[in-house]
Formats: structure tokens, C-alpha cells, sequence
């Protein structure tokens, strides 16, 4: 089965071209986001973590590993 994901920019095409084929705790996010299809793809801080601890009651871990990722993303972004 394949996944017929959309190749949106921003923090998700980042996590998915960053971290999906890793094996660490960002992948472990990563994996999650693109196994979601739910999961929102804009480009929000706000509402990422809202849909993370709203709508999915992600655990503390989860979202502490979603605040690393985007203060990770947002450096990336000023360098680029």
C-alpha cells in the first residue's frame, strides 16, 4: 500500500525530507505526521500544536519532541 501523501512546503515537507527515513526521535514525529493524514500541513505553529494536543492528545514527550523540531525548522529558515 502506498501513500498518496501531497507535497506541501514548509514544516512538514521539511520533517518528511529531514527526518522520515531517520532513526531518532525526530523520524519517530516524522513518521507520525506522515502516517496522519489529518495532520495539519500548514505552515502554523499554532496550529500544529493545537491539533497535537487537542485533537490527538499527544503525550508531553511528543510535544516536546514537535518544540525542538520547530525551533530546528525556524533556524533553518533563517539561514536559508
Amino acid at each position: 500500500m502506498t501513500n498518496t501523501h501531497k507535497s506541501p512546503g514548509g514544516f512538514y515537507a521539511w520533517m518528511m525530507e529531514n527526518y522520515l527515513n531517520a532513526q531518532n526521535r525526530f523520524a519517530d514525529l516524522a513518521r507520525d505526521m506522515y502516517e496522519d493524514y489529518c495532520f495539519p500541513h500548514e505552515d502554523d505553529y499554532d496550529a500544529i500544536y493545537d491539533y497535537l494536543v487537542y485533537d490527538c492528545g499527544a503525550a508531553t514527550a511528543c510535544i516536546a519532541v514537535f518544540r525542538e523540531c520547530w525551533k530546528m525548522y525556524q533556524e533553518t529558515c533563517i539561514y536559508a
